[in-house]
């Protein structure tokens, strides 16, 4: 509807209906998923509130699978929309992002804070936001339901921001994360300044003292049922955090052997697209190359990239073609 009212009130109306659904397969619930994602859209102010209370009582009442589905594009939205606005509105956001991560949608929720829509986007008000939100919900829910993978691959460039905002929300989040991960998390400082680093390693120590380990203040509807029915609290085991954490390195050249580029109707290799005459083969190579790479680690011992970085400077040095 184009008045803000009218909005509001069928968003209370939904909120209110989501809240008396009997069960998680309730088909209300079904029929009415597709619609969540755009109550993350609301522009006008007063009618986000409703909004996104209305996200929050579907992320209580819907079955986690469902939640799931829905959640990163609704939390992009509501990011956007929620953290460039009032302080009331960016509450109510983080309110139902906190009750998305409980229905188990941590990961889609940690992405989602993490995109351009988040961490990445160019209204700081909104990125300072979504690092706030980060480091919140895994204060609240642990590692085991905010992974550290997905935080860890926006804190690099996040430290290194032009602005001071997000500079200094990531070192609280980069804390945070030592709390919980310890320090298999340090490899993410690699190439960062001496001086962040130095002034992390001060609240790391600190971390380091601390005789017990961090625990969820909030549990996820999977860590409840796990302690319903008896089972130990999940945590990340020390000898596998960095794995946890970090995923398996990249083989640049094992990434670049894999890449194909159509040249003349054939698919011909990367080594061989990087040398052609055209210029819009040898991006299409760069682009499959830079593709493989985005949000990974790249293993750099027991590897020789010489052949290939010496490919890439060719074209850097002699290509004409903008």
């Amino acid at each position: 509807h184009t008045h803000w009212k009218v909005r509001l009130q069928a968003y209370e109306a939904l909120a209110k209906r989501f809240a008396a659904t009997p069960s998680g397969d309730d088909p209300f619930l079904e029929a009415h998923a597709g619609t969540v994602p755009k109550l993350g859209k609301e522009p006008n102010a007063p009618a986000q509130l409703g909004a996104f209370e209305a996200v929050a009582r579907f992320a209580e009442a819907a079955d986690a699978e469902a939640v799931r589905r829905v959640a990163g594009e609704t939390a992009r939205n509501m990011v956007a929309k929620g953290f460039a606005g009032r302080p009331v509105n960016k509450a109510k956001a983080c309110a139902a992002l906190e009750e998305l991560v409980a229905a188990d949608a941590g990961e889609q929720v940690a992405l989602a804070l993490t995109s351009a829509s988040g961490v990445a986007n160019k209204t700081i008000k909104v990125a300072v936001g979504s690092v706030e939100a980060l480091r919140s919900l895994l204060a609240t829910f642990g590692a085991a339901a905010v992974p550290l993978a997905v935080l860890g691959k926006a804190v690099p460039a996040l430290l290194e921001h032009a602005n001071e905002g997000p500079r200094a929300e990531a070192k609280l989040l980069v804390v945070e994360m030592h709390r919980w991960g310890g320090d298999a998390i340090l490899p993410i400082l690699k190439g960062v300044k001496d001086v962040t680093v130095a002034e992390l390693e001060a609240a790391f120590k600190a971390n380091r003292e601390e005789k017990e380990r961090p625990r969820p203040t909030r549990l996820t509807r999977a860590a409840e049922g796990r302690r319903a029915g008896g089972e130990a609290e999940e945590e990340l085991p020390e000898e596998v955090v960095e794995e946890v954490v970090f995923g398996e390195l990249l083989d640049l050249n094992a990434a670049a052997a894999k890449i194909r580029v159509e040249i003349d109707e054939e698919q011909r290799p990367f080594d061989v697209a990087i040398e052609s005459k055209k210029w819009n083969h040898r991006k299409s190579a760069l682009e499959a190359l830079l593709s493989a790479t985005d949000g990974v680690r790249i293993k750099a011992d027991d590897v020789d990239y010489h052949d290939l970085v010496a490919s890439i400077k060719k074209v850097i040095a002699k290509d004409v073609h903008v």
